[in-house]
């Protein structure tokens, strides 16, 4: 076996930001279909707590396959942070209510968030375990 090749895993250009930019739309545009059904606001607030949580489990998996682990984690809490402002914007304005009342969907929001974070860092110690294994042999 080469060992340049055992050394590094291959490298995935999927920019956090255009991960974002995707889920937004997809999202977005569920929501606004569903704001001219009869659709109910637990739906909603539903779809906008999937859209943060379908990043928070994709982008960790793919930082795995970075070669700047740093730029492309700063990336992605950037794009996290910009994904849940706009899905939690959107929904308000399509249910006519605060996150902060829909204490359930707050609570599931946040634990998207912490788990995102914990994520990165275990995709992130599974890199460093593999490339010391690598190199040990």
């Amino acid at each position: 076996m080469n060992s340049q090749s055992a050394q590094n895993l291959p490298e995935f250009k999927f920019d956090p930001f255009l991960q974002a930019l995707i889920i937004a739309v997809l999202s977005a545009s569920i929501l606004l279909i569903s704001s001219f059904t009869t659709s109910s606001d637990s739906f909603n607030w539903s779809v906008a707590c999937t859209a943060v949580l379908f990043f928070a489990m994709v982008n960790p998996i793919l930082s795995v396959f970075q070669l700047k682990w740093g730029t492309y984690f700063v990336k992605s809490v950037i794009s996290l942070a910009m994904i849940s402002a706009l899905v939690v914007f959107i929904c308000s304005r399509v249910t006519g209510a605060s996150i902060l009342n829909e204490k359930a969907f707050a609570m599931t929001m946040l634990a998207s968030l912490i788990f995102f974070f914990m994520a990165s860092v275990l995709a992130l110690l599974v890199k460093k375990i593999y490339s010391f294994a690598t190199e040990s042999l």
